[in-house]
Order: structure tokens, then C-alpha cells, then sequence
């Protein structure tokens, strides 16, 4: 499976639940929803999941991916 990991600004959470599915060995990729620029369309087209850390994320989303997302609840950066 491919994963898009989003949080705010894609240094901490988002990647510390990347480097996790790496070591599951599987694909992953980290991003952040304020610092991505439109990159979330296209990561978003091609992973199998969003796994966003707080709700808000799911705006950055395309409306064709939504289906993806799924809400880790871990919510917002500290």
C-alpha cells in the first residue's frame, strides 16, 4: 500500500508516522498541508490513503481523494 501522511507543517508528526510504515515496509510519503504548495493533489492521486494527523487537513485534500482520508485524530501542532 502507499501512504500520504499530512500534517501541518511536515516535519514532525507526519513524518515520524512515515518513518513507522517504512519499518512495516511499506511506502509512505510525508507532507505538510501549509507547506506542500499543490503537491497534495497529485500525492494524493497516487497513494492508497491519507492519514491526516488533525481534521483541518482534510481541506488540502482534493474533493476526488476524500474517499482516501483517514483521520488519525492526533491533532494539532504544538
Amino acid at each position: 500500500m502507499k501512504f500520504l501522511c499530512i500534517c501541518q507543517y511536515g516535519h514532525s508528526r507526519s513524518v515520524a508516522l512515515a518513518r513507522v510504515l517504512h519499518s512495516m515496509k511499506q511506502s509512505a510519503v510525508a507532507i505538510g498541508a501549509i507547506t506542500s504548495g499543490d503537491a497534495i493533489e497529485g500525492l494524493s492521486d497516487w497513494a492508497d490513503l491519507v492519514l491526516v494527523m488533525a481534521k483541518e487537513h482534510t481541506s488540502k485534500v482534493p474533493d476526488c481523494n476524500k474517499h482516501k482520508i483517514v483521520d488519525m485524530d492526533i491533532g494539532p501542532d504544538r
